[in-house]
C-alpha cells in the first residue's frame, strides 16, 4: 500500500462545547474548521480542516465510542488518520499482514455535508495498534491521490462567482456563498516604522471579519464609489485541495476625492461543502491607503 502522508488527528469534545471549540481553534490557531455537521447513522458531530490536520468530533447525547472516551475526562484523542493512494490496495495489504479492519466508512453515501468531503476510511482494531485508533483514508478529488477533481471545479466556480457578485453588488446572493462561520482576513506584518505611516490603520489580519461584518464593509465601500460601482475581475484561478488562488484586479473611483483605485489582488479562498469559509486577501496596501484613507 502507498501512504500519502499523515492527514489529521481527531480531537474529542463535548456536544455542548463543539461550536465554541470550532470558534476558538479558528480564531486563535488560524484554522478553517467549518460548522459542525452530523454523520448519518452515527451519534457524532464533526468539523474537519484537512489543511490544518485537525478534526473536532463530539458525541451526540454522549453516545457511542466518543461518548465513552469523554467519560474518562476531557482532552481525549480520537483516530489518527493517514491518507492512502488506493483503498482496495490498502485493504488487501492490511488483511494479508493480519491487521483487522473493524469499520469501513464511505462519506459519499451520507448526507450533503458528508458527500462534499468525499472520503473512504478503513478503521483498524485499536488492540493491534497499542490502543490507538488508526485509520487509513482516501480522499476522492484530491489531486495527490489522483481523484476526479470535481470538487476543484466546484471550488473554482465559487471563487469566480464571488467576484461576479461583488462586481454586481448583489449582496444577498453573495451572502449565500459564504458559510455562517466565514472569516475575511487581510494578512500584513502590522509594523509601522516611518512617521508618515505610524498613524495608518492596520488591516484586520488575525481574527478577521465575520460574515456580517464583511458584507457590511463591502456595501459601504461600494456606496462610496462613483456610480456605486466597484469591479472585481478574476484573471487566473488555481485550485488545490480546499483552496482556490485567484489573481484579480479591482477598479473603482472614490466618490469623495475622485482618486482612482486600480489595485491588483491575490485572493486565497478556502471552501468547504459548497461554501466559502475564508477569504485571505493580499493587495497593494499603500494604494489602498493612498486612495481611501490619506488626506
Amino acid at each position: 500500500m502507498k501512504i500519502e502522508g499523515f492527514n489529521r488527528v481527531e480531537l474529542v469534545v463535548a456536544e455542548s462545547e463543539i461550536d465554541r471549540a470550532v470558534q476558538q481553534f479558528n480564531e486563535v490557531l488560524g484554522l478553517c474548521l467549518p460548522k459542525p455537521h452530523a454523520i448519518d447513522g452515527r451519534p457524532v458531530l464533526s468539523a474537519t480542516d484537512f489543511g490544518g490536520f485537525i478534526e473536532l468530533v463530539a458525541p451526540i447525547g454522549a453516545a457511542g465510542g466518543f461518548g465513552e472516551k469523554l467519560r474518562r475526562g476531557p482532552g481525549q484523542i480520537g483516530p489518527l488518520v493517514w491518507e492512502v493512494a488506493d483503498v482496495d490496495e490498502t485493504r488487501s495489504w492490511l488483511q494479508e499482514h493480519g491487521y483487522r479492519i473493524v469499520f469501513e466508512y464511505d462519506s459519499r453515501l451520507g448526507n450533503d455535508c458528508e458527500q462534499a468531503q468525499a472520503v473512504y476510511q478503513l478503521v483498524c482494531d485499536p488492540a493491534q495498534w497499542f490502543g490507538f485508533n488508526v485509520t487509513f483514508m482516501r480522499r476522492y478529488g484530491n489531486p495527490r491521490t489522483g481523484g476526479d477533481g470535481d470538487h476543484l471545479a466546484t471550488n473554482k466556480g465559487l471563487a469566480r462567482r464571488f467576484c461576479e457578485l461583488y462586481t454586481a453588488g448583489d449582496w444577498t446572493a453573495l451572502a449565500e456563498l459564504l458559510s455562517e462561520d466565514f472569516r475575511w482576513r487581510q494578512p500584513t506584518s502590522g509594523r509601522r516604522q516611518s512617521s508618515m505611516l505610524a498613524a495608518a490603520p492596520a488591516l484586520n489580519a488575525d481574527i478577521g471579519y465575520s460574515k456580517a461584518e464583511t458584507l457590511e464593509i463591502f456595501r459601504n465601500t461600494v456606496k462610496g464609489c462613483v456610480d456605486g460601482r466597484f469591479d472585481l475581475i478574476a484573471r487566473t484561478l488555481t485550485a488545490e485541495d480546499d483552496r482556490v488562488a485567484v489573481e484579480a484586479r479591482g477598479y473603482a473611483v472614490n466618490a469623495a476625492n475622485g482618486r482612482t483605485y486600480d489595485n491588483r489582488y491575490h485572493h486565497l479562498f478556502v471552501c468547504r461543502a459548497g461554501e466559502i469559509v475564508e477569504l485571505r486577501e493580499y493587495q497593494d496596501t499603500l494604494l489602498l491607503f493612498d486612495v481611501w484613507m490619506a488626506d
